[in-house]
């Protein structure tokens, strides 16, 4: 907390006021004057509160007020417990009002201290929120590591016991960002899992030891994603369908939280409410978070065609774009992450494309093998291949066998054009480009369609892109599992 920031108190009237000011039920007066007259009811007599009509500055006055009357600000906690308890604004009042010192011995508060104040990394927000649980929203803005650290104090412990600051201590380490102080950090994470050993927290000690000395962290973060499954309701008859999806905030590790799923959905109501999964996320959940957002379709082989890059989020904008000009948009086969004994080829597959030193290029179908799905099948095998681009869409043949022949042999990027006009100038346009640069180059392409409406590059409005590692494995028949 910066010196000049606080009053004669030792308040810090602005950034408390500012983090009131985040909780929304606060911008009503009747509620501002509601939380004045707890405050004066607990102190056994009326806060004197200098009036304002703009909600921030009356506000900021309640917050001066409060402190110079002691006790003043617990009862303003008090009263937000009652309102907002669950709000990220409310965890960080209750913080800036109550010193960690309560909460962490004077020693550990000036160690950590020293370590985390005025420090921050991109994924800041997103080991919060793996730190908590995913219990807690985070605020919609951490100003360093020690705010987020310290609002943690105030959080209940994981089901396995493990206080979620220190475990949000432990993940910050690890960021190449912390370097500085990741050392320092370290010791005294394993002085308080040695303390947590000695009051029988056995399974948290080893749970952070673990973790403490897992030092790898991912050169670039995850990005955000939203994952959504569509497929035929096997219980609702003909035409209507099940939509599932799933959200992974993990920075380093894949994760994915199933996050609803929605039953009995009619086949004209799908981008409906598909746009309506996207639009809640860009609102609340993603846009807590400073990352990219990437949305997966995961989708069975008759549905594998579906133009959902050109699908929006807000239908009726005039000024909306596809979301898969907005977004890097990609499909995944809902068939293969059932089918079993196609992932050791799959696995293999996708770590080739992960290796660096591995030949990326997009393999075209080689012309003369007339559609024989056993000479593209052993073609792939020998070129050792993670990419083809398909002569159709897999709506007709050839493109369908050739689908089927791709995700048999386990290639974890396929593409087509949907535009069976359009494929040559598809295939000229992506043969140089390298299979790992995919998602952004497609999402590029896509722009470019839009923005020279009418010219060659009209195939971008029509591009599907397969893109199925099986590191970002979801078990769709049970419970999630990491791979």
């Amino acid at each position: 907390m910066a010196a000049e920031r606080l009053d004669v108190t030792g308040v810090d009237v602005p950034r408390i006021a500012e983090a009131l000011v985040s909780i929304p039920v606060l911008l009503d007066r009747s509620y501002r004057d509601a939380m004045v007259d707890h405050i004066g009811r607990e102190l056994d007599g009326p806060l004197d509160v200098r009036d304002s009509d703009y909600p921030k500055i009356h506000l900021y006055n309640v917050v001066a007020a409060c402190a110079d009357r002691p006790g003043a600000l617990k009862a303003m906690v008090r009263f937000l417990d009652f309102v907002a308890k669950e709000l990220p604004g409310t965890a960080l009042v209750r913080r800036l009002v109550s010193p960690v010192e309560e909460v962490l011995p004077a020693a550990d508060c000036t160690a950590v201290r020293r370590l985390l104040e005025g420090r921050t990394i991109p994924q800041l927000t997103r080991i919060f929120y793996i730190a908590c649980g995913g219990t807690q929203t985070p605020p919609g803005h951490l100003h360093d590591a020690w705010e987020a650290f310290s609002i943690l104090l105030d959080a209940n412990a994981r089901p396995d016991g493990t206080p979620p600051h220190l475990l949000f201590a432990t993940l910050f380490a690890q960021a190449p960002e912390a370097k500085g102080v990741a050392e320092d950090l370290r010791a005294w994470i394993a002085h308080q899992t040695e303390l947590l050993r000695a009051v029988g927290a056995e399974e948290a000690a080893d749970s952070l030891q673990a973790l403490r000395d897992d030092r790898r962290w991912p050169a670039a973060g995850l990005p955000l994603h939203l994952i959504v499954m569509i497929e035929p309701s096997l219980t609702e008859g003909p035409g209507k369908y099940v939509i599932t999806h799933w959200r992974q905030c993990h920075p380093a590790e894949w994760r994915p939280e199933p996050a609803g799923t929605v039953e009995g959905c009619g086949g004209d109501d799908i981008r409906d409410r598909v746009a309506d999964l996207i639009q809640e996320a860009v609102s609340d959940w993603a846009s807590r978070f400073n990352d990219p957002l990437t949305i997966e379709f995961v989708l069975p082989f008759e549905l594998i065609n579906l133009d959902v890059d050109q699908w929006f989020r807000d239908p009726l904008d005039d000024q909306s774009i596809p979301i898969g000009a907005e977004f890097e948009v990609v499909v995944r086969s809902r068939d293969r992450l059932s089918k079993t004994s196609w992932h050791h080829a799959w696995r293999r597959r996708s770590r080739m494309l992960a290796d660096p030193s591995h030949d990326c290029r997009i393999h075209p179908t080689p012309p003369e093998f007339n559609g024989d799905a056993r000479k593209l099948r052993a073609y792939l095998d020998q070129a050792a291949a993670v990419a083809c681009i398909l002569d159709s869409s897999p709506e007709v043949d050839p493109g369908r066998s050739q689908l089927r022949t791709a995700l048999h042999a386990g290639l974890p990027v396929v593409l087509w054009c949907r535009d069976s006009d359009s494929t040559a100038d598809f295939g000229a346009a992506i043969g140089a480009i390298n299979a790992r640069r995919l998602p952004p180059e497609i999402k590029r392409l896509r722009q470019d369609a839009i923005i020279a409406e009418g010219a060659t590059s009209a195939y971008g409005l029509h591009i599907s892109l397969l893109w199925d590692d099986h590191g970002h494995f979801l078990d769709v028949d049970g419970p999630i599992q990491p791979p």
